[in-house]
């Protein structure tokens, strides 16, 4: 139809750009991101994986990651505690990404 095509047409001529601003010391994103590393003990031999977890301050890009054997309750608080540690500070928030272990039922 005519209006698909204008539609089709005016796509091409418009950017759509989305912006979220932050703000300094405000928030610390954290997430458990992509696959397990596998981590070998190197008396034995024997392997095990590990979870990466990632803490970001949006405002300033800086991120942290760690290897954690689990993404339990304990892990991510044990990740967020040396996030914090590594940021030398303490955001106003921290913003989990639907973490199962963040979220209370």
């Amino acid at each position: 139809s005519s209006f698909k095509r204008a539609v089709r047409q005016y796509k091409f001529h418009i950017k759509v750009v989305g912006h979220v601003e932050h703000y300094a010391a405000d928030q610390m994103y954290v997430d458990f991101a992509g696959d397990r590393l596998e981590v070998v003990d190197e008396m034995t031999g024997e392997t095990k994986k590990a979870e990466v977890f990632v803490a970001v301050l949006p405002f300033s890009h800086y991120t942290y990651c760690e290897a954690v054997w689990s993404q339990r309750k304990e892990d991510l608080i044990w990740g967020c505690e040396n996030a914090m540690q590594y940021f030398e500070g303490v955001p106003a928030a921290i913003v989990p990404d639907n973490l199962k272990a963040a979220v209370i039922r």
